[in-house]
């Protein structure tokens, strides 16, 4: 894979045709900038030369055995990979990495390993049917975006982080055991941590220390990976004179997860106020921090319908417990700020199906 990057990188950033810059107007702000009186060309991406060739290969591999007619296993190997690329520029850095840290220019791919061992069955007389697989993925060189205008720069950049290593387990089923009755659920069991950590690399070449490590000590979990989530449906349907009815139940359960692998930024204020939060490398408060615990939740969700021929009428609610899900956080607008599911909604859903005659 080739890649290249060409261009301006045209933002408020040094990049804005607004008059004199340290004196001086520079011939076309938005190829050239003047700093501290000297002449660059750190918005020009053309003088840049950003190209690189990723090479190698992946590959897959799935072998598949019918034990019997009803049950089918087989074992998956896997690789996969996201190419790597460029950042739009190595921002300043301002506060205690001053001078000591630029932001790559470029970052490299990150490689996935999958090992997977799963199964799909039928029970009795094809009334159940349970699937499910074992599984472990090896992540390496794990990209990551971050985002400190006080420590790390102005602007977004991505770099490659730690390795990780993910072990679950999933499990899936539908059941008839009447007539017009339907119960459905999946599940999933994941754990997580990191098998290699990374530092900052400074403009010496050598590693920045920093506590704590903004990139997660050895151990830590994965980001937005619940170590459980599941889900169950259980739809019964009746005949109502000459119409066809149901009605069914759903819920959705999700164990507790973090919203970021990023532990680099930090609150301004501790929690309640009481002291300022330190800044890297300085030790910093835990309470600081934004790699936010989001809480476990439960959903649930109802609907009630009826149908006939080609067109069906459906009352739902969703989230008719009114759960506050939070299922992100970030500290990206210097607040914190939460993602939270819908709160609880009624409707009513015609749906007509047309067909060819």
């Amino acid at each position: 894979m080739d890649t290249i990057e060409q261009g301006t990188n045209v933002g408020s950033f040094g990049c804005e045709i607004n008059g004199p810059y340290d004196g001086y107007v520079p011939p076309n702000p938005c190829v050239s900038t003047v700093a501290n009186g000297v002449l660059s060309n750190q918005n020009n991406l053309d003088a840049k030369h950003l190209e690189h060739t990723w090479s190698g290969a992946k590959s897959r591999a799935n072998l598949t055995w019918h034990i019997t007619p009803e049950i089918l296993s087989y074992v998956t190997w896997s690789q996969g990979f996201r190419p790597g690329g460029f950042n739009r520029a190595q921002a300043h850095v301002s506060g205690p990495l001053a001078g000591v840290f630029t932001p790559p220019l470029f970052y490299s791919p990150d490689n996935l390993t999958n090992y997977e061992l799963g199964w799909k069955t039928e029970w009795l007389d094809r009334h159940l049917q349970v699937n499910g697989a074992v599984y472990r993925e090896d992540w390496k060189d794990t990209q990551i975006e971050i985002f400190d205008p006080g420590f790390t720069g102005n602007l977004t950049f991505t770099t490659n982080g730690p390795d990780y290593r993910v072990k679950g387990l999933e499990l899936q089923f539908i059941a008839l055991p009447v007539q017009g009755l339907q119960i459905a659920g999946a599940a999933a069991w994941n754990s997580s941590e990191v098998t290699r950590t990374v530092n900052f690399i400074g403009t010496n070449g050598q590693p920045i220390n920093i506590t704590p490590n903004p990139f997660g000590d050895l151990g830590s979990p994965l980001a937005q990976s619940p170590p459980f989530s599941g889900n169950v449906r259980v739809r019964y349907s009746f005949p109502l004179a000459d119409y066809q009815g149901f009605v069914q139940l759903g819920a959705v359960h999700q164990a507790h997860s973090y919203a970021s692998t990023d532990r680099v930024t930090q609150e301004l204020v501790a929690p309640g106020g009481a002291q300022q939060c330190p800044r890297p490398p300085a030790p910093l408060n835990p309470a600081c921090t934004t790699a936010y615990d989001d809480p476990a939740f439960t959903i649930y969700d109802a609907a009630a319908g009826v149908g006939k021929s080609n067109w069906e009428a459906q009352l739902f609610i969703q989230n008719f417990n009114d759960e506050r899900a939070v299922t992100w956080a970030n500290y990206r607008e210097f607040v914190k700020s939460e993602t939270v599911a819908p709160p609880r909604t009624v409707g009513l859903r015609m749906t007509y199906r047309f067909s060819e005659k």
